[in-house]
Order: structure tokens, then sequence, then C-alpha cells
């Protein structure tokens, strides 16, 4: 009997468990769907649909939070975070797409920029 062995045998990718990036998304889900989106949203329709940094008229907004969920110096404790996520209408913004791009690269920037200096 003779046997065979295979050295280019593809191995499973397993994908690692990142359970911080699980909370997140789940928590954003739920904060998408809820109140607070909802009342923000029907706030840019009162205000006719204007991005609150260019003032351009844009039917299809998105909306920001004023206060970044994740500040600037990073990640800091899941309390603050959901305080930050869940904030009322008065916290929130309407953005078009390309301001809100622009404004969490900006963001995003500076986050990375703060985790290579510590």
């Amino acid at each position: 009997m003779t046997i065979v062995k295979f050295s280019n045998v593809a191995k499973k990718k397993t994908k690692k468990y990142n359970l911080k990036s699980r909370i997140t998304s789940a928590l954003r889900r739920i904060w998408f769907y809820g109140p607070q989106r909802k009342e923000a949203m029907k706030i840019a329709k009162e205000r006719g649909y204007t991005c609150a940094i260019c003032n351009k008229p844009n039917p299809k907004l998105q909306i920001d939070h004023i206060v970044p969920v994740v500040p600037l110096t990073g990640f800091d404790n899941w309390q603050a975070y959901i305080d930050r996520l869940f904030v009322g209408p008065e916290g929130l913004r309407a953005l078009d797409a390309e301001c809100h791009k622009t404004h969490t690269a900006i963001h995003s920037g500076i986050r990375k920029k703060n985790k290579k200096s510590k």
C-alpha cells in the first residue's frame, strides 16, 4: 500500500472573532432604526433637506453625530460609547454623502495618528 501526501492541500481559513467589532455593529444597527435617528430625519425634512455643512439641498442626507461616537483619542469605554451613540436629535445633524465622507475621513485620520503616537 502506498501513502500519498499532498503538500498543497488548501487549509480552511478561520476568521479571527472580534467581539468589540460585533458589539459596535449591533449597537449601530439598533441606533440606525431607533427613534433618535428618525427624529433627526424628520427635522432635516422640515429644514428642506439641506446639509448642515455646505447648506446644499439634497434629499438623500445621512445623519451624523455632532460629537463623535468614538472620541478622537480612541475608544474609551462601553458606557461612554453608548451614551454618545444614543444622543437625542439635538446631538445629530444631517449631512450629504460627500460632506459626511470627508468629515468622517478627517476624524479617522486624527484617530489613526493618535493611535500611532501611543
